[in-house]
This record gives structure tokens, C-alpha cells and sequence, in this order.
């Protein structure tokens, strides 16, 4: 399963046009060699489609924790090891971080998955949220390798309404899925690193 979820991940990077910004926040300093690492073992080293150099910089996210956004993680039971919050965005856009903690022998994801998929299921349901959903997660794994840094998407509600209709499953990779994860805007970072999606 992680090494489907990190396939996924990577041919999500590779179908995407445009470049993102990875920013720090004051607690975390983003780890430029390890996005480098990380790159350059995906194949992607001159940056997703675009031909650029991979970014590890640049400025806070802009706008303040929208309503849309406090919904969305409000929505969501309380489960230990996932950690879930709003992240600030413009007023036309939902964000929402994930971050799942666990050992080297749990299944990555079990947590996460089907939150994400409940996140994806409300957000189509209701135009009110907004006209973007961003969603940034990251599985931290403890005594062992954890592969796959930070990573965020970035969908439109027609994206987003599109995988409702197609239909969303609680946790399995189906094409439905597989042609959901194709079509956001992506970026890498170090746990607790975001966009600046006001740009």
C-alpha cells in the first residue's frame, strides 16, 4: 500500500503544469536537501512539467483561517495519532493540513485516508466552501524511513464536485481517485511548511 500511495504520489507530480512555492513556518526550517533528495530519487529533479528547478522557499500563507476552513476540520472526529487543522488561504479557498504519526510497521494512511475522503465528500456537497479546496498531509513515521515529505494539492470545486460524482470511496485507490489525484496543483515540503496561496 505505501509503495501504491507513494506511486500515486509521484505520478500526481509528474501530470501537474505548474510550479508552487515551498515556505517555512517560524518552528520549522524547510529541509532544501532533502526536497532536493527527494527530487532527484523521483526523477523529478528539474520540477514537476515545468523544467524548473525545485523550490524551498518563499513567503506565509496570506489570509486568515476562513470560516470554509474551520467547517471542514470542525467536521472531523477527534483520533489520535491525526492531527488536523485549518491553514490560513484566501477567502475563496478551504485549506486543511493532516498529518498522520506513525511507526515504521503501521500502514500509512490508515488514519488519514478516509478523513481526507470525508474532507473531499463535505466540500463537494456545499458551494458555500468556497471555489478551492487546498489539502496539505504529511504521514511523520518514527524508527524507520519516512520517504514521503509534506505534500499538498491544491483542486477546484469543479475538480472536487467531479470526484463526487464519479464516487468518492472511504479509503481504497480506485480510477475514480486515480484521476482525482491527476488533476491538483502540487508541492513538496518539510512537515509544517506551507504555500502562500495568496500569490
Amino acid at each position: 500500500m505505501r509503495r501504491l500511495l507513494a506511486l500515486v504520489l509521484l505520478a500526481g507530480a509528474a501530470c501537474t503544469h505548474q510550479q508552487s512555492s515551498i515556505v517555512t513556518s517560524q518552528s520549522d526550517q524547510v529541509d532544501g536537501a532533502r526536497v532536493a533528495h527527494m527530487a532527484a530519487q523521483s526523477g523529478l529533479a528539474s520540477g514537476p512539467a515545468t523544467g524548473t528547478e525545485v523550490p524551498t522557499d518563499g513567503t506565509a500563507l496570506v489570509g486568515p483561517l476562513e470560516p470554509s476552513s474551520l467547517s471542514l476540520v470542525a467536521a472531523l472526529p477527534s483520533i489520535r495519532n491525526l492531527h488536523v487543522e485549518a491553514l490560513h488561504s484566501p477567502s475563496d479557498t478551504a485549506a486543511v493540513s493532516l498529518r498522520e504519526d506513525d511507526h515504521f510497521t503501521d500502514r500509512w494512511g490508515r488514519l488519514m485516508i478516509p478523513a481526507e475522503r470525508k474532507i473531499f465528500v463535505r466540500f463537494a456537497a456545499d458551494p458555500a466552501l468556497g471555489d478551492w479546496l487546498v489539502v496539505e498531509d504529511d504521514v511523520r513515521v518514527s524508527k524507520g524511513p519516512d520517504p514521503i515529505p509534506l505534500t499538498g494539492y491544491r483542486w477546484s470545486r469543479a475538480d472536487v464536485e467531479s470526484y463526487a460524482r464519479c464516487g468518492i470511496p472511504p479509503a481504497v485507490i480506485d480510477s475514480c481517485t486515480q484521476a482525482f489525484y491527476a488533476t491538483p496543483e502540487m508541492w513538496y515540503g518539510a512537515a509544517n511548511s506551507s504555500r502562500n496561496l495568496g500569490a
